[in-house]
């Protein structure tokens, strides 16, 4: 993935720490996020619920393509298939401020928030394919606990229980927009005397609210799995289950493949999660995905070849 690169400043003062500059990347993601998510209009219930239907209707015309790829109707089916696509990714998009809600209760659990913000993103994916207008009433209370539940899975056990307080935060996003500011109008990351004067803050609780935002935990696998036991969680790990660094990777692999798809037409997008299992978590074949959309095998897999190649390049620094 692109970082941002910041010119390291020979005069820095005494009283900025030394990873101050690694807060500054997170002070602009989290800007940019907020901006963006604030200008995206909520849905009401009955939208909600129309937006359901069209899902529902493309799953039940994915179904109805698959068992007969050669109906009068294909066309009409391929349509609301690509239709079902868009209703969900609208779905999405208007509760992605639910995720900031969410996250930002554990950004003192030792993961960063934007770690937190993308583990929330991939919960609220899940929600949406999960969502049952016909049970519940509103997809806000349903996507809620797939979030959570996301973001829970990604920090460290012994954080669990911990929280942050609702000003804190706000005043965590304070310090951030301010090292924003700063950056932009003086070209170079600001001190922690800077940020003070920004805020009104003293340096003091400047760094103490950076810290809550760095702050790691080593993992637990090391952490007995239960009080006075002589086992811990690495002695009971079955042989063949993925390491952490590999669910890690694959956790990683899935946000990016997701990031590089959003930028095709959707009729595209839509073939290739089909392919890539990103639906309903079944990877379906050239076969299959050719008579569903009367696309010959050859450009399906010209497509996930290039796919393939680009995710490549964007893994590179995992290696």
């Amino acid at each position: 993935m692109t970082h941002l690169e910041f010119s390291e400043d020979k005069t820095q003062e005494p009283d900025s720490p030394d990873w101050l500059d690694e807060t500054i990347e997170s002070a602009d993601f989290i800007t940019l996020y907020l901006e963006k998510i604030r200008a995206i209009p909520l849905l009401n219930t009955e939208q909600e619920i129309a937006l359901a239907m069209q899902i529902e209707s493309g799953r039940t015309a994915r179904k109805a393509l698959l068992e007969s790829p050669k109906t009068s109707d294909r066309e009409l089916l391929q349509a609301t298939i690509v239709q079902g696509f868009q209703a969900e990714e609208d779905l999405i998009t208007a509760n992605t401020r639910l995720v900031l809600s969410v996250a930002k209760r554990y950004i003192n659990n030792g993961v960063p928030l934007i770690d937190l913000i993308q583990e929330g993103n991939m919960g609220l994916i899940r929600a949406a394919k999960k969502f049952d207008y016909h049970r519940e009433k509103r997809f806000s209370t349903h996507a809620v606990w797939w979030i959570r539940q996301a973001i829970l899975r990604c920090l460290p056990e012994q954080g669990r229980s911990m929280r942050v307080p609702p000003q804190t935060m706000d005043d965590i996003l304070l310090v951030f927009r301010a090292i924003k500011g700063l950056t932009t109008t003086n070209n170079h990351k600001p001190t922690l005397a800077q940020i003070s004067l920004k805020t009104g803050f003293s340096p003091q609780k400047v760094s103490e609210l950076l810290m809550h935002q760095r702050r790691t935990y080593a993992a637990s696998l090391d952490a007995p799995l239960r009080e006075g036991s002589n086992l811990d969680r690495g002695d009971v790990l079955p042989a063949h289950d993925p390491s952490p660094e590999n669910l890690v990777i694959a956790n990683e692999v899935t946000k990016r493949l997701h990031t590089l798809l959003a930028d095709l037409p959707l009729r595209h997008r839509t073939i290739l999660k089909l392919h890539f299992g990103l639906v309903d978590g079944k990877t379906y074949t050239f076969k299959e995905i050719s008579e569903m959309f009367g696309v010959t095998r050859e450009a399906i897999s010209s497509q996930v070849q290039r796919v393939i190649s680009l995710l490549k390049e964007e893994l590179k620094d995992l290696k």
